[in-house]
């Protein structure tokens, strides 16, 4: 034997779900939308007194190929303290509020503004849409001076632009104590009489550019606008945060390590465990033993069908034909000595028979129906032989039970923290966000724990060894005599098609259990898919800039 190190099991669910927790919510990079092209893209910015900004943006697509009858444009609301008085504009023509052919849809959220045109289907034409909306709150107070920094262009825009153009216009009054500039050398710049101006040809797609400007406080009538209250607020509450998040997650994984290191045993290596006799264990009982948390399902009541059919205890004979495949029924006596786990197999089974026999479809159909009673019997043998640890069970269970209600209130406090503080940014769900990840960690940990015993261990490891040497005779010759002893246990590890079809190539005669079938080969073929056991067994800041967002159409 030797020393457990870390369940590989635990380690691969703990990566995949921590991938999907941080896997973005839309990682595939977009492609251009086929038959759409912006000709001509332009964005006017004039800068009020107040630090609010007026926004025009005017864009002229080319509809080709297909036919689109919407035009959406989203805003982003973040180093913004609001937009309002939008007005939507279809080839210089207001449009109404509303969601019909030639009206406009303005939907105003908590982190977005999202305007949607929708026009009659047009193909093989040019429309222009104009948007004019007052941004608020858009310039930074810092030491002496207000910046700004804007992204020009949607951020998101699955069409390429021909031409593009940006307009910048200040207040007399404002002074500048830097130029104005764009993180993109390849615009070309110029003088407006009453502004600045730049322009680019030849934009792909989700090509934007962000213009930043600063300004003299003392010559800007504005205080510091809410978002970047709400910014600042929120760093100097991180360090606290991330330190109560940090407290709670090292707690999580120091009940975790707890629980481990308290039911720590040592571990059979597989690789130097003899093979399982027949007859060490009924073949429901061993194959369930081959999962960690030991696996108590339909793969079970298969070997334990096929096993008390083997032993002689009931008998499957030919019913008649059934369409084009012939039909088969289980006849049975009264149920005596048998073990608990075939005892609720046979209670299932008895009650329902007419004149000693019962169709075997409508047989599994009753039998699947008792899984729960099967499943006690088997664990209740298994806990006789010593086989299972109850302290391993009841820990397990306790993990899954805490690890319900932990992620039950991670959920709960995400949405109240999102509520209560979602003015601050992501910063504050750090605290909700480490309760959630405990909650999940009990519950993969608690799943994936062993509740074997340390002789269940030897025993399991001699069923896998088992299942091994299955797997490498259904690869080459299967005689009769292999057939007849090891399809119950091979049905219970999911094997027994594969040890058929080994069985007919290898030209042997059927089993003598099936003797009195005209074609018992057929006829095994026929059973084990009508008891079909596929389905698996039950188990014990304020960064970036403003404007920016997406702009595409349909």
């Amino acid at each position: 034997m030797k020393r457990t190190r870390a369940p590989r099991r635990i380690v691969i669910v703990a990566v995949l779900a921590a991938g999907l927790w941080l896997w973005p919510a839309k990682a595939s990079a977009q492609s251009a939308t086929r038959g759409l092209r912006a000709e001509q893209f332009t964005v006017s910015l004039t800068l009020l007194p107040d630090g609010s900004i007026n926004v025009r943006e005017t864009v002229t697509f080319r509809f080709r190929e297909r036919t689109f009858s919407e035009v959406e444009r989203e805003i982003p609301l973040r180093r913004l303290d609001g937009i309002i008085d939008v007005r939507a504009y279809m080839d210089g023509k207001p449009l109404p509020e509303g969601r019909d052919e030639g009206q406009v849809r303005i939907r105003t959220g908590r982190r977005s503004l999202r305007v949607t045109w929708h026009f009659p289907g047009t193909v093989d034409q040019k429309r222009t849409f104009t948007l004019e909306y007052r941004a608020m709150g858009t310039l930074a107070v810092g030491p002496g001076r207000a910046t700004l920094a804007w992204m020009v262009l949607p951020s998101r825009h699955r069409y390429p632009i021909d031409e593009a153009r940006v307009e910048w216009r200040i207040p007399e009054s404002v002074r500048r104590v830097e130029p104005t500039t764009l993180d993109d050398p390849r615009w070309v710049s110029g003088a407006l009489p009453d502004g600045w101006m730049a322009t680019r040809t030849g934009l792909g797609v989700n090509e934007t550019v962000t213009m930043t400007d600063a300004f003299d406080l003392t010559t800007v009538a504005l205080a510091m606008p809410a978002w970047q209250t709400n910014a600042d607020r929120a760093q100097q509450m991180g360090p606290a945060l991330f330190i109560g998040a940090v407290t709670l997650l090292v707690m999580g994984l120091g009940v975790v390590a707890m629980t481990l290191f308290r039911y720590h045993r040592p571990q059979i290596d597989v690789a130097t465990a003899l093979p399982a006799d027949a007859d060490s264990l009924p073949p429901g009982v061993g194959t369930a033993l081959v999962h960690p948390w030991v696996s108590v399902g339909p793969a079970q009541l298969q070997a334990t069908l096929l096993d008390l059919a083997r032993r002689g205890l009931l008998k499957i004979r030919e019913a008649g034909e059934e369409g084009a495949q012939q039909s088969y029924e289980i006849v049975m006596a009264a149920p005596t000595g048998l073990r608990p786990h075939e005892q609720a197999l046979a209670d299932a089974l008895w009650p329902q028979l007419k004149q000693g026999s019962i169709d075997l479809k409508r047989a599994w159909t009753l039998l699947q129906a008792a899984q729960g009673a099967y499943r006690r019997g088997v664990l209740g043998e298994l806990r006789e032989l010593g086989y299972l640890d109850t302290a391993r069970q009841a820990a397990g269970r306790g993990l899954r039970i805490a690890g319900v209600w932990v992620t039950l209130f991670g959920v709960v406090g995400l949405v109240i923290f999102a509520l209560v503080f979602g003015h601050l940014g992501a910063t504050p769900l750090m605290v909700p966000g480490a309760v959630l990840v405990s909650g999940v960690m009990f519950l993969i940990v608690g799943q994936a724990m062993s509740v074997l015993a340390v002789d269940g261990l030897t025993a399991a490891a001699a069923w896998r060894a088992r299942q091994k040497m299955l797997k490498q005779t259904a690869r080459g010759v299967v005689s009769a005599e292999e057939l007849d002893r090891w399809l119950p246990a091979s049905a219970g590890f999911g094997l027994a098609p594969a040890l058929l079809k080994a069985a007919k190539a290898s030209g042997d005669h059927p089993i003598a259990w099936l003797a009195g079938l005209s074609d018992p080969s057929a006829a095994l073929m026929v059973i084990v898919s009508a008891t079909s056991a596929g389905s698996h067994g039950g188990a014990i800041g304020g960064g970036g800039a403003a404007g920016g967002g997406a702009s595409s159409a349909r």
